[in-house]
């Protein structure tokens, strides 16, 4: 008997690595480990670790319709370039769902849930950093 397909969107916020640095919060292996740790991270109780992202360009699910941005592929929540290096809206990189009363859930690195809207992520310092998904670089 085939296993019934498993719906999910839930991935882990994940940086890339700049050089040989691993920016967080995933721990990436190429042709070696680049780890990161969680008690690195700058302002854990607002810092996303984990996201809803959409999984469909759908109302309900995406934010922007007609949208044609990606949808979750990776297991990884993308953040994209800095602020000001993205599309005219400042950003770019994955989206959070609206699929809960136009919200997504998030879990933060200190470990506490909660609905946010699909902006949340997109808040800026105005000096290149994202306040709630930046790990090290704003407090």
């Amino acid at each position: 008997m085939a296993r019934p397909a498993t719906n999910f969107s839930y991935t882990i916020v994940s940086y890339g690595l700049n050089g040989s640095v691993n920016l967080g919060l995933s721990t990436i292996v190429d042709t070696v480990g680049h780890p990161f740790k969680i008690s690195s991270v700058v302002g854990p109780s607002h810092k996303i670790m984990f996201t809803e992202e959409k999984a469909t360009h759908k109302p309900g699910d995406a934010w922007e319709v007609p949208d044609t941005g990606s949808i979750v592929n990776d297991g990884r929540f993308s953040v994209g370039d800095p602020p000001g290096g993205g599309p005219g809206n400042g950003w770019s990189g994955d989206d959070i769902t609206v699929r809960h009363n136009k919200r997504g859930n998030v879990v933060f690195v200190d470990g506490h849930c909660e609905p946010v809207l699909p902006k949340f992520w997109q808040a800026s310092d105005g000096k290149g950093h994202w306040l709630n998904v930046d790990p090290t670089g704003c407090p």
